[in-house]
């Protein structure tokens, strides 16, 4: 079970945009240990964005809006002109929920929420049983990337296209008795290519619901990650091992100079991803535990939403808690 931050009541994943005034900040937990179920079966709560575990806020659990009323037979949809989810029943009646599921608008902001999108699969709890001991994977072939000399701590000192900007991470949002880790990361775009939503729906994508009044391009990035002295800390209430393929840095999304912003981005789930040529690096499961630290190089391909006729940045969103949420935040420029 993690704790993460999140800003508003409910979760969001896509696009999210609200007026500060809206806006609540709360520590919650997420318990991927927790299923739904309608009618004896379990609710599939996963996206392609990821899964949507339960949230655990004040003894009260949050759930995916739509995950359930799909399951229950409604059709849900977004009514930006009230910000509301409306729900419609199979009998015909309608619900109006006034906290998104998956809110696509895009607007100006001064304060970002902070991403609460979950892990990809390959983070999924490991047997409870001690296995064998595996050697690290050599890394793949260096990257010749020349370091960056910018902060990323802004859109104006955005870390530049075919630089590499390496920072050190600490996932530090469990419980107090869970484990915690880090990790070096070394992050390069290499390049950036346009890409059409045939394309992408060659490469196993349904195409998003966005905003009408928005417009999205996508972009296909080749980027280059090298992970290194990935280590983990034991907690009294946790497992203490942790799939060394699971320790990837956060894609939050894209800002533009303007202060729009539209949260989304995949690094897993298509051909040739750099989520997928991790697994296929890390093929035999190697852990990380107290006494095994791990690291990896992979290269691979990331799809990113971006805003159409203005200049993005792509964010990474660094996962330590003890930061204040403006300086998570980590801007790569895209060309």
């Amino acid at each position: 079970m993690s704790i993460i931050t999140v800003s508003s009541m409910l979760l969001a994943v896509g696009a999210v945009a609200y007026a500060d005034t809206t806006l609540k900040k709360i520590s919650a937990y997420q318990n991927a240990a927790i299923s739904i179920e309608v009618d004896n079966q379990k609710v599939n709560l996963s996206s392609s964005e990821g899964t949507m575990y339960p949230i655990i806020y004040e003894g009260h659990s949050y759930v995916s809006a739509k995950a359930v009323s799909e399951a229950l037979g409604a059709t849900v949809k977004w009514d930006n002109s009230r910000q509301a989810v409306v729900i419609t029943s199979a009998n015909g009646g309608t619900s109006t929920s006034v906290v998104p599921d998956k809110d696509n608008t895009v607007a100006q902001a001064t304060a970002k929420p902070a991403t609460v999108s979950t892990p990809p699969a390959t983070v999924s709890t490991p047997p409870a049983t001690e296995s064998t001991p595996q050697a690290t994977p050599k890394p793949a072939a260096s990257s010749s990337a020349t370091t960056s000399s910018n902060s990323g701590a802004s859109f104006a000192d955005a870390v530049k296209l075919g630089t590499s900007f390496t920072y050190t991470d600490l996932d530090n949002n469990y419980s107090p008795k869970g484990d915690s880790t880090s990790a070096q990361y070394t992050f390069t775009i290499n390049k950036v290519t346009s890409t059409t939503l045939g394309q992408l729906h060659a490469l196993g994508f349904e195409e998003h619901v966005t905003d009408p009044d928005v417009a999205v391009d996508y972009v296909l990035l080749d980027v280059t990650l090298k992970v290194k002295n990935a280590t983990l800390v034991k907690g009294s209430e946790d497992q203490g091992r942790k799939f060394l393929s699971s320790f990837t840095p956060t894609i939050w999304g894209v800002e533009t100079s303007s202060g729009q912003y539209y949260i989304g981005g995949s690094s897993d789930y298509f051909e040739g991803s750099l989520g997928e040529n991790i697994e296929k690096l890390l093929a035999d499961f190697p852990e990380v535990t107290p006494s095994k630290p791990g690291s990896f190089e992979a290269s691979g391909k990331v799809v990113l939403p971006i805003i159409k006729g203005k200049e993005n940045t792509l964010i990474l969103y660094r996962n330590d808690s003890k930061l204040e949420s403006d300086k998570r935040s980590i801007y790569f420029k895209l060309k």
